[in-house]
């Protein structure tokens, strides 16, 4: 699991490639639009693996969709606390993976 709340984390983090491109601006807009110096503590960005999954098992999660990156297929979800902080959530495509977020997503 790679848990990322900052640009510097982002660039440092994660492979050069369209995910990386994708979360940088993503970043770049939320720090616009909200008028902010950084996410931490707000917001970040979860990169799981298969054997990461446990990670979800007790949050309710917003909805699930699959995104493409590099001809590698995500499932992307997110995860909003009731304290103003949220998680952008990536996890490599499997249908179990599918199915268990599925079943967390209100």
């Amino acid at each position: 699991m790679k848990k990322l709340d900052s640009i510097n984390m982002i660039q440092e983090e994660l492979h050069d490639g369209e995910l990386k491109t994708y979360l940088i601006e993503k970043y770049n807009g939320i720090i616009q639009e909200y008028g902010l110096n950084g996410i931490s503590g707000i917001f970040s960005i979860i990169i799981l693996q298969h054997e990461d999954i446990g990670y979800i098992s007790d949050k309710f999660l917003e909805f699930c969709e699959e995104v493409t990156f590099d001809d590698a297929t995500w499932l992307h979800t997110v995860w909003a606390a009731s304290d103003g902080y949220s998680e952008d959530i990536y996890i490599p495509y499997s249908e179990s993976v599918k199915t268990a977020i599925e079943g967390r997503c209100l």
